[in-house]
């Protein structure tokens, strides 16, 4: 009769279907995620410069996440596009159990985008020889053709 007999009837439990939906949706964040931080990183000159990139960028990845679990926000055809919102969106609504196919499709669909762009921005930076060697380089010279 103490306080863990409340806590030991929660379980989680998660469909075959939402696992497989989660598992996506984490792997395609995390390209993205990733994509985003190597196109930043590797504009740094040394690991203490990097970290003073990644820093900024890691607290402005968190605003989405904090604008998605305010009370109200739910998972729209309007908040599936949304970057990092969609993904906090579907993997909250995946633990509850109540989840759209259609939905978590379109959440993965565009979450494939954006890993792509974050990707293809990566590549194009990185394939930069000044960015390469540790030359100092503008950012409109990271994007012209010459």
């Amino acid at each position: 009769m103490g306080g863990g007999d409340g806590l030991s009837s929660m379980s989680l439990s998660v469909s075959s279907q939402g696992a497989f939906w989660l598992v996506l949706l984490i792997l395609l964040s995390t390209v993205f995620i990733g994509g985003i931080t190597l196109a930043v990183v590797v504009l740094a000159n040394s690991y203490k410069e990097s970290q003073s990139y990644v820093t900024p960028l890691m607290m402005l990845l968190l605003l989405p996440a904090i604008f998605a679990t305010q009370p109200g926000v739910e998972l729209t055809v309007q908040t599936a596009l949304i970057p990092i919102v969609n993904i906090f969106l579907a993997m909250g609504e995946i633990f509850i159990g109540d989840f759209d196919p259609k939905l978590m499709a379109l959440v993965s669909a565009m979450a494939l985008v954006y890993a792509i762009i974050a990707l293809v921005l990566a590549s194009i930076i990185f394939a930069n020889e000044n960015v390469v060697t540790g030359q100092k380089v503008s950012m409109k010279s990271l994007f012209s053709k010459s």
